[in-house]
């Protein structure tokens, strides 16, 4: 499954669209589908945000170590930086731990 994490803009053909971060992370934790795709927004609105998700990853990567493919199409400068800043160290520390 592929999904669409996006308060506003609809998901592009083939993805499944989604408004909250903890919809994301429930399909992921409890293992529902095989997710092997996420592209993520910053802005959610009611004080929720994308980068929720990374962090969540982030805080998983010892146990999960199958990462889905994750995109960020947020719109927003500085919050494009900051989940770019968490979804590389999750790449780096998953490399890592593939090779340990």
């Amino acid at each position: 499954m592929k999904i669409w994490l996006d308060d506003v803009r609809k998901a592009p053909e083939g993805w499944v669209w989604l408004d909250r971060s903890q919809s994301v992370i429930d399909l992921i934790e409890h293992n529902l589908v095989e997710v092997t795709d996420i592209s993520l927004d910053f802005d959610l609105g009611y004080d929720d945000c994308g980068l929720n998700v990374l962090l969540w990853l982030e805080a998983q990567q010892f146990v999960n170590k199958v990462l889905p493919k994750i995109y960020i199409h947020s719109l927003n400068p500085v919050g494009h930086k900051q989940m770019q800043q968490v979804l590389e160290k999750i790449l780096q520390n998953s490399e890592n731990n593939l090779h340990t």
